[in-house]
């Protein structure tokens, strides 16, 4: 349930959920596993939010070849 709130953004529905996992199962592998996915280490953020913004300004220079 957290990786799928997750992933339709709503990331306090998720924390809730992961929250009640990390009480149920602390030391389970989903519990860490879903933990990287809902708290991404420092230098995934920076890559996810490098390649988000190359992909935008490829997509602003297509734009602009096109019209």
């Amino acid at each position: 349930m957290c990786r799928y709130f997750d992933a339709l953004g709503e990331k306090e529905t998720a924390a809730l959920y992961f929250r009640a996992l990390k009480r149920i199962a602390p030391r389970h592998p989903m519990t860490k596993h879903t933990k990287r996915v809902i708290y991404p280490p420092f230098w995934i953020r920076i890559l996810s939010r490098l390649a988000k913004r190359l992909a935008e300004k490829a997509e602003d220079a297509e734009k602009r070849n096109h019209t």
